[in-house]
């Protein structure tokens, strides 16, 4: 291809011109605007299609999104309905569960109450039972009572009686004692003093029985002296053939061996016991002599009964068994003194507390009433010579 050069010269400044150069310059500059044009009506077309696709997928997403928001109510209608059904579920069976324990609870009050009321009848009952009990134990108390203290004056009468000076005068407070003993504890029988002077033992005792019948008699010597005699054997086995006695008895506080005396059979139908024992021997004694004179009358002409009664009194079983009954009383009669002595102790620490106590509140009101003056009088607390409790002896 050739090129060739088109150049003219101006005609007003001389200036050559390149016509091709030129021509190049005005065809870049519509060629650059045609290509603009031509960009932006692509621009403008690609615009208005994209513009129409754009306005499309809007309003299909806003379709969607309409959708998918009716889905998510529809979805929290769904959960809130499923949320209130699980409440309401749970509400049933939170009631099924209370109603159930209640309903247990009530069970169990309801046994609890059985079971109080039945607790409280029996404890009626047994406080009923005890209170009859300790009543009974109470009146037999009062009555030992009665005795040991009846006991205890004679004793303490004989004794002092047994103190003023002479062998004499004390074997005259044992007779006592011994009298006034049987005479209180065998009010039916009949008790004879021996009189002062006359020969005999000192206490006969006629053992009655039924229609007043003498079922046998008993012959007491009370001793008083430290040392044993042999004598007194002799003695009282004459005083008791002399009166038709059965049975004698020495009651001394010493015995064969200068020993503390043990109640015991020395020889036939002959016995020795302490001051102790004169009640134990004298009820078995009295035993045996009733039920031989009841055999005698029911069996009178029958003397191999009477006989068999007599060896039975006079052996080793009769003893072994007045031992018992005496051994008995002795042990009871111990029990009941310690009971009374651990008693009166209990009543005598009661009183010094009471008393404790009623001399602390007479000094509080003493303080009380040098602050205050105008306070009333308590007339039992200020009086000195008002007994509130007792006094006992030590």
């Amino acid at each position: 291809m050739v090129k060739e050069n088109f150049e003219i010269e101006c005609p007003g400044c001389g200036e050559i011109i390149d016509i091709n150069e030129q021509l190049a310059h005005r065809l870049k500059e519509e060629s650059s605007d045609l290509e603009k044009k031509v960009q932006r009506e692509l621009t403008e077309k690609m615009s208005k299609t994209h513009s129409k696709e754009i306005a499309e997928w809007k309003i299909k997403l806003e379709e969607k999104e309409k959708n998918i928001l009716a889905q998510q109510d529809s979805a929290e209608e769904s959960r809130l309905k499923l949320q209130k059904m699980q409440h309401l579920l749970d509400t049933q069976e939170q009631q099924v569960k209370i109603a159930s324990e209640k309903a247990a609870l009530e069970a169990r009050q309801e046994e609890a109450e059985k079971f109080k009321q039945l607790a409280e009848e029996s404890a009626k009952q047994k406080t009923a039972e005890i209170e009859q009990k300790y009543a009974a134990l109470e009146i037999k108390n009062n009555e030992l009572q009665d005795q040991m203290r009846q006991q205890k004056e004679i004793h303490q009468e004989a004794l002092r009686k047994a103190e003023q000076g002479s062998v004499q005068t004390q074997g005259e407070g044992g007779e006592i004692y011994i009298e006034d003993l049987l005479r209180q504890t065998f009010p039916g029988d009949d008790i004879e003093e021996v009189a002062k002077g006359q020969k005999g033992a000192d206490v006969i005792q006629k053992v009655r029985f039924g229609s007043a019948l003498v079922a046998g008699i008993i012959v007491w010597e009370g001793k008083r002296a430290q040392n044993w005699s042999n004598g007194w054997i002799s003695k009282i086995k004459e005083d008791t053939v002399r009166v038709n006695g059965h049975v004698s008895v020495i009651v001394s506080d010493v015995s064969k061996g200068g020993k503390s005396t043990r109640m015991d059979m020395i020889e036939q139908n002959v016995w020795v016991c302490s001051y102790t024992e004169i009640l134990g021997l004298a009820k078995s004694i009295r035993s045996g002599l009733i039920r031989a004179a009841n055999a005698k009358k029911s069996q009178e002409g029958k003397g191999s009964k009477m006989e068999l009664l007599y060896d039975y009194m006079s052996g080793q079983e009769f003893i072994n068994a007045m031992r018992m009954v005496n051994d008995s009383y002795v042990a009871e009669k111990e029990i009941i003194d310690k009971e009374r002595r651990a008693m009166e102790k209990h009543w005598k620490s009661r009183e010094k507390a009471a008393i404790a106590r009623l001399e602390g509140f007479s000094d509080f009101m003493g303080t009380i009433k040098t602050i205050a003056t105008e306070l009333p009088a308590i007339k039992e607390i200020e009086n000195d010579d008002q007994k509130f409790f007792p006094e006992y002896e030590e």
